[in-house]
């Protein structure tokens, strides 16, 4: 699955959410909410200083975690992965995970592509230079 993630296919993604949570009604995702992490992510690769053109590959995935630790049973979270392609945001992967409980339990993971890395690099050295 890969899809373009805009307002014009947010029927189309929150049909895909729509299957991936199920008859579950916490921990899930929206297709307003995955439009708005892909612009909020946008935003945020742009204040670290990395160029448009480096942040294909780039992949974030996230799913809603759990402050306790009272369940009889693994709680379960509606988990999206989203890539950056040449020019947009797609939709890549959504799906129901056990998730780990507690405080301090992960609920994200970013990777980014070695030309992200390399650009963000880049950017903070030359800030560094200024001073």
């Amino acid at each position: 699955m890969k899809i373009k993630i805009t307002e014009e296919n947010a029927a189309k993604i929150e049909d895909l959410c729509k299957a991936a949570n199920g008859r579950a009604r916490t921990r899930t995702k929206t297709a307003d909410e995955i439009i708005g992490f892909a612009d909020s992510l946008e935003s945020h690769l742009e204040s670290c200083g990395c160029a448009k053109a480096h942040r294909k590959g780039t992949r974030y995935q996230w799913w809603d975690g759990v402050g306790c630790n009272s369940y009889d049973y693994r709680a379960e979270s509606t988990a999206a992965t989203i890539e950056r392609g040449s020019s947009a945001w797609f939709l890549v992967e959504i799906e129901r995970i056990p998730i780990n409980t507690g405080r301090g339990a992960r609920t994200s993971i970013l990777t980014l592509s070695d030309s992200a890395r390399e650009s963000i690099a880049a950017s903070a050295i030359r800030d560094a230079e200024r001073w």
